[in-house]
């Protein structure tokens, strides 16, 4: 496996001069590396050093970035020997380090690195890809993990882990909720926690299930590599209180609000809100999608019936004022929670809606 650590500085000094004395230092000729390029300029340059060994070291400035190095070194061993030596060097030469990051992993066969909403960077410890396909709706990957179990990406985004019991609970009300005797539609979920969350674990029980989710492979795939989270709940897609549609949603919404059809409650999983700020096309597309499933679903409950949904990362305001002013068009009472999910690494919000009172 080869790894690469980044480190950056601040220097006093011309970063031609800075780099000129570190490569004749006595410690740093001993590392026995060769010089492949030296493209030195005032505002900008380019050095490169090679081991027989494999490893590297290039170190570049540019134009814009006055007075800052930045340095990469890779390599199947020496990584951290070679970057903590340069760190001591170019200290003593007046420049300052001031991003050291841990050994990067390259080469692998999956990407274990996550980019959070909020920009911060996750690195996962993926121990073995459990499954993966593509379907015709998206890209499917379960791996294993040691701190969070098998561990669903559609498109590479995360969705849930064996660890994330914390999501489901939050999106089903956080045991707030009576389910008992009720009617509960659930809206994607394709992973299976919340269904099997009301099947097994929830302290109430519904009286009757329906869940639809568009693709069929994610619940094949999670009825195999998840039994942590779905349990037995997707092994059949009809039982005695429930029933299970791979089917996209919209028709049966819209055919379940020209019947006059209703349920106690509705729990979308679909998606979350957009926290896109460009006027994309797609994000676009994701709004008008977000509202016609929000006043579809409107029509479908009961008078005391209640929605819940999952929303956007805490860290994430893009987005939550166009989402109020949505649901302040549907004459609802809006509650939100922001919880904890521990395979996401941050605090993800979680949306109650019910029906005010004519």
């Amino acid at each position: 496996m080869i790894k690469s650590v980044l480190v950056d500085f601040n220097c006093e000094k011309p970063c031609g001069e800075t780099i000129e004395l570190f490569s004749n230092s006595a410690a740093f000729v001993d590392l026995g590396l060769t010089l492949q390029t030296w493209n030195v300029k005032e505002i900008a340059g380019t050095v490169l050093y090679t081991g027989s060994d494999g490893v590297s070291l290039l170190i570049q400035w540019y134009p814009g970035a006055a007075g800052k190095l930045f340095a990469t070194v890779s390599g199947p061993a020496r990584v951290e020997q070679i970057a903590s030596l340069l760190k001591k060097e170019l200290e003593a030469n007046k420049a300052t380090s001031t991003v050291f990051t841990p050994p990067l992993k390259r080469g692998l066969e999956w990407n274990p690195y996550i980019q959070n909403c909020d920009g911060t960077v996750v690195e996962n410890d993926f121990q073995e890809l459990l499954f993966h396909q593509k379907s015709p709706f998206q890209d499917v990957k379960i791996f294993r993990s040691n701190n969070f179990g098998s561990y669903l990406l559609l498109d590479d985004d995360p969705n849930l882990a064996d660890s994330d019991l914390a999501y489901t609970k939050a999106i089903c009300g956080s045991e707030t909720f009576d389910f008992s005797g009720k009617n509960v539609f659930i809206l994607g979920g394709g992973d299976g926690g919340i269904i099997n969350y009301l099947r097994n674990l929830s302290p109430t029980k519904p009286k009757y299930i329906e869940m639809i989710d568009i693709d069929e492979m994610v619940m094949n795939a999670c009825a195999k590599h998840m039994r942590a989270t779905c349990g037995d709940s997707l092994d059949q897609f009809k039982g005695e209180n429930y029933e299970i549609f791979a089917e996209d949603c919209v028709p049966r919404l819209t055919r379940y609000g020209e019947e006059g059809k209703k349920f106690d409650f509705i729990i979308s999983d679909l998606t979350a809100i957009p926290v896109d700020a460009s006027d994309s096309k797609e994000n676009a597309d994701q709004w008008a999608f977000m509202k016609l499933i929000l006043n579809k679903c409107m029509l479908l409950l009961t008078d005391e019936g209640i929605y819940t949904t999952q929303g956007h990362a805490f860290c994430s305001q893009h987005g939550i004022e166009e989402y109020r002013t949505i649901l302040d068009s549907l004459n609802v009472h809006v509650s939100s929670e922001a919880v904890s999910v521990p395979s996401y690494h941050e605090k993800w919000v979680f949306y109650t809606l019910r029906k005010k009172s004519e």
